[in-house]
């Protein structure tokens, strides 16, 4: 019986669009990977997840264009926190153990407005 729960438990966190979001902007790494995001998955239980921005590509914190990855870190945290409704829908794990996410502001795709500001690259 316990088997049966995890498993259906899982299967609702693994596909879930999270809706009710807390996200400490200061927990936000880099241009593209936000820490220590708690999320609602279900049945009112949480869950504390690193997510990664789905589809692009900012540059490292730990790399040659540091100045870059920098300025796209701090308009991620800029947009998450005057984002009055956040949320995200999961598309599975990604290297790390992330969880792999499309990310809205209301309904802009954070990831499609960091590329259109030039914060950011296509994930190919």
């Amino acid at each position: 019986m316990s088997n049966l729960i995890a498993t259906l438990l899982f299967s609702v966190i693994a596909n879930a669009c999270f809706h009710k979001i807390e996200v400490d902007p200061s927990k936000i790494y880099d241009g593209d990977t936000m820490m220590d995001v708690k999320v609602d998955v279900a049945f009112g239980l949480s869950a504390i997840k690193t997510i990664r921005l789905f589809g692009v590509d900012t540059p490292e914190i730990r790399s040659k264009d540091k100045v870059r990855a920098i300025e796209a870190r701090d308009r991620l945290r800029e947009i998450v926190g005057n984002c009055k409704k956040l949320r995200i829908i999961n598309m599975g794990e990604g290297h790390f153990g992330r969880t792999l996410g499309k990310v809205y502001c209301g309904n802009k795709n954070i990831s499609e407005q960091l590329i259109e500001e030039g914060f950011s690259k296509t994930k190919e």
